[in-house]
């Protein structure tokens, strides 16, 4: 894993984080005496694979743009040299 790689991962990580320290809420009840405050567990559970989606797709692109870089001749001096 590159850093960049690294770098989008414990960016992943921290939006998590702070996605699930103040989850999406929503007003439940009647009128205003008994209304609560509740977690939208449907916007919640969206947002999470949301971020682990986007997380994923980016350190997967920049794993792509890595081995594309690379030419032919480095991968085989490399498996000679293991």
């Amino acid at each position: 894993m590159n850093k960049r790689q690294m770098i989008v991962l414990w960016a992943g990580i921290a939006a998590v984080v702070l996605i699930c320290l103040f989850p999406p809420t929503r007003w439940s009840g009647g009128d205003w005496r008994s209304s609560r405050k509740m977690t939208d567990t449907g916007r919640l559970v969206g947002y999470l694979v949301a971020v682990s989606v986007v997380t994923g797709g980016l350190i997967y692109t920049l794993r792509e743009k890595e081995e594309k870089t690379r030419s032919p001749e480095s991968k085989q001096n490399k498996s000679e040299d293991a």
